[in-house]
């Protein structure tokens, strides 16, 4: 897991639903709360390149006061956790462009690229992008190279883990995804928050969505008053 720990301090970060109830310790002159709302796992290949084996459901137990082991199989074997308590929100920001390459080639052993030259040097140390083998799902949209199942499935635990970790009035998680366009050496990455559990059926990518208009357009077609 690496958590660039840009520890926030929040008053108000989404309009809450008008049916939800108040928090008991609600303020009308607001309150700070701490948090990190950008947070890769496992499943960003960058972050699977730096020895992070921290899943999302691990990254969110770190976040409320568990000790995790950041790289359960990584040449560093350290345990981390928070000395002076827990975190009040916390989001995983993992890169959508990346999520079907780390988690065919790292979670998913029954994925058509799992046993791939790539899959099998990255998961013995290989550089995730430095690497002599073509990396699977490179650019998809090319459904033959499994990148679809890998994508739904590695969205699909993202999801479970973030609505699991939820709970109200004491940790508060949003889902979430990174979108990456690198254009002439300029990191143009964009994170997109969800106010509810409503998101789209996969994290929109610069593949299929290949420049910022396009990222809010689709954005604004998938995620509308119609579908909450």
């Amino acid at each position: 897991m690496t958590i660039r720990c840009v520890i926030g301090v929040v008053a108000v970060l989404f309009a809450v639903q008008e049916a939800a109830a108040r928090c008991s310790d609600y303020d009308d002159l607001k309150k700070a709360y701490f948090g990190d709302l950008h947070v890769h796992t496992s499943y960003s290949l960058d972050s699977y390149g730096f020895d992070s084996r921290t899943d999302p459901a691990s990254a969110y137990a770190f976040a409320t006061g568990a000790a995790v082991d950041v790289t359960l199989d990584g040449p560093f074997g350290y345990t981390i956790n928070f000395s002076g308590g827990k975190l009040d929100f916390a989001t995983v920001t993992d890169h959508s462009e990346w999520l079907s390459t780390t988690y065919g080639c790292t979670v998913d052993t029954a994925s058509p690229f799992y046993g791939e030259d790539y899959c099998d040097s990255l998961r013995n140390g290989g550089h995730p992008f430095n690497n002599p083998y073509p990396r699977p799902c490179g650019s998809f949209p090319d459904q033959g190279t499994g990148w679809l199942d890998a994508q739904t499935h590695a969205w699909a635990a993202e999801k479970l883990a973030t609505e699991t970790a939820n709970n109200p009035c004491t940790f508060t998680t949003f889902h979430a995804f990174e979108w990456t366009l690198n254009d002439a050496g300029a990191g143009l990455h964009k994170n997109v928050y969800f106010r509810n559990a409503s998101v789209p059926d996969l994290p929109l990518d610069r593949f299929n969505y290949p420049t910022a208009p396009l990222l809010w357009a689709g954005l604004a077609e998938q995620c509308n008053p119609g579908n909450g």
